[in-house]
């Protein structure tokens, strides 16, 4: 029971793993198929085979994706300008500025605390998505 009960709380990990194992098969797959391709049209490839496994919610999730990450980088900026401003206002004093923006977001309830393991989570599904926007799009741009 102690083995099922670690693939029970680690069953992300493990699909993750799955998922990184499959696309790394396609790539070097794709690559040893066609020697002679650029790596957008690798991409282009793996994509492509990505979406014809998954029925075309790759699309979806795809533009899911994008969409949140554009909204998530939108919020930044906007409390970026907001630091900005205030750090202006106040006399250039950032420390302050970034205690009245915290102190503003847990005053409406708004806490979290991000570990390096989401950090470096994020990055990794932002550079995914980056790259499926470049290069997997029919009539898209190519590296």
């Amino acid at each position: 029971m102690p083995k099922l009960a670690f693939l029970a709380d680690n069953w992300t990990w493990l699909v993750g793993a799955l998922l990184a194992a499959l696309f790394t098969y396609w790539w070097w797959d794709e690559r040893n198929e066609h020697e002679h391709q650029s790596p957008g049209e690798t991409v282009d490839r793996v994509t492509s085979r990505a979406e014809s496994a998954t029925g075309g919610a790759l699309s979806g999730f795809r533009a899911l994706l994008v969409g949140l990450a554009s909204i998530g980088m939108t919020i930044a900026v906007e409390f970026l300008q907001l630091a900005g401003d205030l750090n202006e206002l106040l006399g250039g004093v950032p420390f302050i500025v970034g205690y009245l923006i915290y102190g503003g977001l847990s005053f409406v309830g708004i806490e979290w605390d991000i570990s390096p393991q989401v950090l470096g989570f994020a990055f990794i599904l932002i550079l995914l998505v980056a790259a499926m926007a470049k290069f997997g799009q029919p009539g898209g741009d190519r590296a």
